[in-house]
């Protein structure tokens, strides 16, 4: 490879999908590269706080999360997968591409697994690439094999490999006929078709894979990819923000760790029904509690009761506030349970859609977490639920990987991968 100067990142979604790429453009800047990132429009301040190059990149995200009838759609978890691939992100791989190729050139490029256009980017051009893992979900294999939300009924069968390998053929086949603008954008450039789905097993680079996990959330398996796969482990992009008075009041008054609540994006189409039993348990048990509502806590807050026993806030730093908490309950986002882990604080977790559910499984099976079945929660199974949690088993398991991620540096291991090509 020859020398590597000018780098560019590449992501789409949402901020749990921008932040690990803005940690890792932060590490790669202090290595001495140039970097640059691309991605949505409404990310800009952010990616310009860490010093990097901005890249545009669509759909507008902002115009998805602001509109309620589109987010319900993109977090179908049957159809959910399906829409964002074909409606959201397939019609605007050719603008992407322009954008790339005006701000261009690049001597390597970290991808990611929606950002199709950059693929076929590095392919026109002959820029090394490397895949970047986020989710265990990504590797999509059947000796390790994944929750499928749009498979509920069939995920027990799945833990059978011969069963995963025919189903995971099937997905392919059939996400295969989805890729077909990727295919069109690829044969306008002079390419050929890609023999391997894109969106599946096509998306790993010959160059190298990083994880951005640690080695201990899951296990290479025989069908991963051979050449250069390193783990990173967690990217945690501290928030710079102490807690604002009410959270420290708040805590002080309680006079013991606190439940913390933080749903994510998911918590804008949640209907009021957890909000009402997680209320209801507060109110009968009298014990402290923390809802972090996000970008919608006015809307969400009239909704919810005010009682003395809980506070609503619209954003809190989880590195500051995580480790104040006797209990976690969020939705399974991958960069949740990194700061949970790192405070060493229990969790109760309520996937929804997406990669959550399999995060969920493999925070169970670590022995730090409890999963919870949204469809059927009721007050009784929470307040029961969150009495298992409490015990000292679960509470030196995660003591136990609390140490290990302090242990490990994100950017050592980023800088001995860097040094491999």
């Amino acid at each position: 490879m020859t020398k590597v100067q000018h780098i560019l990142l590449s992501t789409l979604g949402s901020l749990g999908d921008l932040n690990p790429y803005l940690v890792l453009g932060r590490e790669l800047r202090a290595l001495g590269f140039k970097v640059s990132l691309a991605t949505h429009a409404s990310y800009r301040a952010k990616v310009e706080e860490q010093s990097l190059s901005f890249i545009e990149q669509f759909p507008n995200w902002t115009e998805i999360e602001d509109n309620p009838r589109v987010m319900k759609k993109l977090y179908d978890p049957k159809s959910g997968a399906e829409f964002m691939l074909r409606e959201l992100l397939m019609p605007e791989i050719e603008r992407n591409f322009k954008e790339l190729a005006r701000s261009g050139p690049y001597d390597l490029i970290f991808t990611n697994t929606l950002t199709f256009a950059t693929n076929v980017y590095a392919d026109k051009f002959n820029t090394p690439c490397i895949s970047v893992v986020l989710s265990p979900l990504s590797f999509f294999s059947p000796y390790d094999p994944p929750i499928l939300p749009v498979f509920s009924l069939v995920n027990k069968l799945t833990r059978n490999v011969l069963i995963s390998k025919i189903l995971f053929q099937l997905i392919d086949r059939v996400s295969y006929k989805w890729s077909e603008p990727i295919q069109r954008l690829r044969e306008k450039n002079g390419l050929e078709r890609a023999k391997k789905n894109p969106l599946t097993y096509g998306y790993f680079s010959d160059v190298g894979t990083v994880v951005m996990l640690p080695d201990f959330f899951l296990k290479p398996q025989e069908d991963w990819p051979k050449n250069n796969l390193a783990f990173l482990g967690f990217p945690f992009l501290s928030a710079n923000a102490p807690l604002k008075s009410e959270l420290v009041d708040f805590i002080e008054k309680a006079n013991a760790k606190v439940i913390v609540y933080t749903l994510g994006s998911v918590l804008e189409i949640f209907d009021d029904t957890f909000f009402e039993l997680a209320i209801a348990h507060h109110e009968l048990t009298k014990t402290p509690a923390i809802f972090v509502l996000g970008p919608n806590y006015k809307n969400i807050k009239l909704k919810m009761a005010e009682l003395d026993s809980i506070l609503l806030v619209e954003f809190a730093p989880y590195d500051q506030l995580f480790p104040k908490a006797s209990l976690i309950i969020h939705h399974g986002g991958i960069g949740t349970i990194a700061e949970a882990m790192r405070a060493g604080t229990p969790q109760l977790i309520v996937p929804f859609t997406n990669d959550q559910p399999e995060n969920a499984r493999r925070c169970a099976d670590l022995g730090v977490a409890r999963v919870l079945d949204k469809n059927k929660l009721n007050e009784e199974i929470l307040s029961d639920e969150i009495k298992k949690i409490s015990n000292d088993i679960v509470k030196m398991n995660c003591m136990k990987y609390k140490l290990k991620i302090e242990g490990h540096s994100f950017s050592c291991s980023l800088k001995k991968f860097m040094s491999t090509l």
